[in-house]
Order: C-alpha cells, then structure tokens, then sequence
C-alpha cells in the first residue's frame, strides 16, 4: 500500500484505494504506528476510498468523519450465477444430514466454529459434516484443538473456486460461522465480512449462520433473512436451527429464495458498473 502511495505521488497518478479489512485498528506498538502514518497519507490522497462492505463503510465514516464523503462500497462479487444442474430442486431427504463448511478457518471465525462442530459431532446419527479449507487438518487439531477425526468430521482439502457450486450442490444444508472473540480486535469482528458467504447464497442450499449480533453479517443476513441466523452462544438455538434447515421444508425453500435475492448485491457487472459510475463522477467533479 506503501508503495502504490508512493508511485502515484512520483508519476502523479489519481489514487484509488481499497480496504477489505481494517488497516490500523486490529494493530499494536510500532507497528501500528507506521499503519497509522501510512493510512493517514492514503485516505488524504485517495480520490475514493473503497471498502468491503456497509460495515466497513459505516465504522470508518463514524471514525474518520473528516474523509467521510470519499467511502464508497465495492463488495466483492461473483461473475456468473452457477450453472442450472448445480441447482436442483431442493427435495425432503432423511437423517443423517449431511452438511457442509467451505473457506479458512482462523481467528476470525474459529470460535465459533469449534462452538457448532463440537456440538454437531454429538449427534451423529443425525448430522455428518464435510470441511473444504486450505486450513491444514494438523492445524486445526493442534492449534485450534479440533481433532475432526476423533469428532467424525471429514476433512477434505482445498476446492477450487470454480469448482465450489458443484461441491456444494451434493449436500443437505450449510454452515457458515463468524467469531464472537478470539485474536482480532473487536472492531474486525464487527466489520468482517466472509466472502464464504457468497457462494452459500448461490448454492440452492438453506445455510446456518452463527455469529455475533453487532457483526455486519448479521445485519446483511437478518435485512435479507437469507440464513437461519443463531447469534447466540446457544447450543440448544444451534440445534433448533439445525432442524429447520433439515426438516422444515417450508423455511428451507423460503430461506434459498430470499439467498438468492440477496447474491444480486454481489452480482460483478453490477460491481463493476457501479465502480465505473463512482469513477466518473470523480473525475467529472
């Protein structure tokens, strides 16, 4: 970031910026310091400031109000809706269900995570899990202290992106989960927003959400109710949930037609013209 900063300035370039996640605030000692310097000159010289999310957008007006009018919101996109045989009709099936987790696992989300896997392995005549991740299965069992053997829990390596509509399409229903704590600042957990998400909305699958009530998550999916959201450190609403999306064919069919409204707010062409409309009012002004 540094170094684009520093090139736009030498060639006299109109700069751009992009957050996806805070820059400053999950920082400390020295080093947040030279993030605060550095972030300092980028929101002073950028022509827009472009973040992830309204999340995102909302904390950084609320917190630099002097660059207010330069937030602009660019979510990350998807460039086509899956295929149609990726999206069968969904169909009334019987135990055990078989669910599925996509994405890495770390500090922003492994609290939670180990909150419902640990809860899942308990009933396994009723539920089995599959987790596509980078995240090494050592890792998880030694660092994270999940050992999804010994759980039930079937690890299955890294899926490739375009790969990941026809993974998803052989499962019963999703899990999706966010951090309440862990090793980021609170303000990260507040603003995060996993792009995991939006392959869940196009999956034709219902999903379970699991995370904090001040997350921007949560807003995004109680504002669209397009997942069964648990916001609580609740196993009993976690098991509750986790029978709607498995037995309530009424809420399942209902929460994947409202998914698949609110993926339209990730559409790319849709990104992209928005972008270049922001752009040229910029240059018009």
């Amino acid at each position: 970031m540094l170094g684009s900063l520093l090139i736009a300035r030498i060639f006299k370039l109109n700069y751009f910026s992009y957050f996806h996640n805070t820059y400053v605030e999950n920082r400390h000692g020295l080093s947040k310091w030279f993030a605060t310097k550095i972030q300092n000159g980028v929101f002073k010289e950028s022509k827009i400031i472009f973040t992830m999310s309204d999340g995102m957008q909302n904390f950084y007006q609320r917190n630099y109000p002097e660059y207010s009018a330069k937030f602009k919101v660019l979510p990350h996109t998807f460039d086509k809706y899956p295929e149609h045989e990726y999206s069968e009709k969904i169909i009334k099936r019987t135990a055990p269900y078989h669910l599925v987790m996509i994405g890495t696992f770390n500090d922003s989300n492994m609290e939670a995570t180990r909150r419902l896997l640990v809860l899942i392995s308990k009933h396994p005549l009723l539920y089995q899990v599959d987790i596509y991740t980078s995240t090494n299965k050592q890792i998880l069992k030694y660092k994270w202290e999940l050992d999804l053997e010994l759980m039930g829990i079937h690890h299955k390596g890294f899926v490739k992106q375009e790969e990941v509509n026809v993974v998803i399409s052989k499962y019963d229903a999703c899990l999706l989960t966010h951090g309440f704590a862990g090793g980021y600042n609170e303000t990260e957990y507040e603003t995060i927003f996993p792009t995991r998400t939006i392959p869940l909305l196009l999956s034709n699958r219902p999903t379970i959400v699991h995370s904090p009530a001040n997350s921007f998550l949560n807003k995004f999916i109680n504002k669209y109710d397009c997942a069964e959201l648990v916001s609580e450190k609740s196993d009993s609403k976690l098991l509750v949930a986790l029978e709607k999306v498995t037995t309530d064919h009424n809420r399942i069919q209902q929460l994947v037609e409202n998914a698949k409204k609110a993926s339209a707010y990730f559409y790319g062409l849709d990104v992209y013209r928005t972008l270049i409309s922001q752009m040229n009012t910029d240059f018009a002004e």
